[in-house]
Formats: structure tokens, C-alpha cells, sequence
């Protein structure tokens, strides 16, 4: 008896450490997003992914479906590795601006949204945290850690969404870079 407990808190255990899910949210604007992209095949994706076809925004849903859609519409579209992920990042704060935190952008300052970067991500996602380090007043350095495996898709996701938020929060000449994984972190610089 004790045994089978332990093997179930181990069973537990190990599926908590190796999951990484995504809120609802971002896998509402991926739908809307591939639904524009694809017309009507974008359906078929999210159902070969395991995701389904009206997401709710509180769910959790896994990552590697989230990257699975989006390396499809990549591959179906014929284009760059990265460049869907990133402009559905950008698409997803576009469609956030002027919903539900429309006004964090409005009154925003690139500072500002760097500084909230950690919340935001940890509302998002049940893995992983960013680390921040200014590089004076307009430039940072931010690493992701504690997702070693996240799919490098899935980081051009992530520029395209900071891109895009410095933009609406006032930054100009915004650029963002996807740098080399160092170890187990996952580099980003930005500046505006």
C-alpha cells in the first residue's frame, strides 16, 4: 500500500515537473489568428494538435500543441521558420489592446511593461519566470529559466508579442532579438 502511494506521488510528481501549459487566452487569438491565415483548413490543425475548435480563455492548455498549430500554419504557408509565431505574438497583443488590458497599454511606458514582464508570464504560463537586466534607459535583457525545453518556436512567439507591446506602450524604433540558449536560459535583448 505504501508503495503504490509513493508510486502515485511520484507518477504526480513527474507530471507536474515536465508539463508546460499555456492559459486559454493566447490559444483564443492563435484560433482567431489561424482562422484569418488559413480560412477554413485552420480548423483541421487544432484538431490534429488536440486542441479544440472553441478554447476556453481560463483552461490550460499544453504548450506543444500551441507549437505544434503553429509550426503547421508555418509549414502550410511556406514561409521562415519563426514568422508565424512572431506575428501571431503581435497579432495576440493587437487583439489584447483592445480587449481586456487595453488599458495598460494606453497609460504604458516600455519601462513599464518590462517591469510587469515576470506577471504577465507567470499569468500565462504555469512554468518558467523572466529575469530582467536593464541596460540603461531604453534597452534590456530578459532571460526565460525554469523551461529549458521550451520549442525555440515558441520564443519567436514571444519576441513578436514583446515587440509589439514596447510598440503600443510608446517605444520607438522597437527591436527585438531572439539570442543563442545559454544552458538552460533563454536569452532575449530589446530595445526602443
Amino acid at each position: 500500500m505504501v508503495a503504490l502511494a509513493w508510486n502515485l506521488i511520484y507518477n504526480i510528481w513527474l507530471t507536474w515537473e515536465v508539463s508546460m501549459n499555456i492559459r486559454g487566452y493566447d490559444v483564443v487569438e492563435l484560433a482567431s489568428f489561424a482562422q484569418e491565415k488559413l480560412g477554413d483548413r485552420w480548423g483541421e490543425m487544432f484538431l490534429k494538435a488536440g486542441l479544440p475548435l472553441s478554447p476556453q480563455s481560463n483552461a490550460w492548455y499544453p504548450l506543444a500543441a500551441f507549437c505544434e498549430v503553429l509550426e503547421r500554419m508555418e509549414q502550410a504557408l511556406g514561409v521562415d521558420f519563426g514568422r508565424i509565431a512572431w506575428e501571431s505574438g503581435r497579432y495576440s497583443v493587437d487583439k489584447a489592446a483592445r480587449g481586456p488590458h487595453r488599458l495598460l497599454f494606453f497609460f504604458a511606458s516600455p519601462l513599464f511593461i518590462i517591469k510587469r514582464t515576470n506577471a504577465l508570464w507567470g499569468f500565462y504560463h504555469d512554468f518558467g519566470k523572466v529575469v530582467i537586466t536593464p541596460e540603461g534607459t531604453s534597452a534590456v535583457r530578459f532571460c526565460l529559466t525554469g523551461c529549458p525545453d521550451l520549442p525555440e518556436i515558441y520564443r519567436h512567439n514571444i519576441a513578436g508579442w514583446v515587440e509589439r507591446a514596447l510598440e503600443l506602450a510608446g517605444g520607438k524604433d522597437v527591436k527585438l532579438e531572439v539570442l543563442p540558449r545559454e544552458g538552460d536560459l533563454l536569452p532575449f535583448h530589446a530595445s526602443w
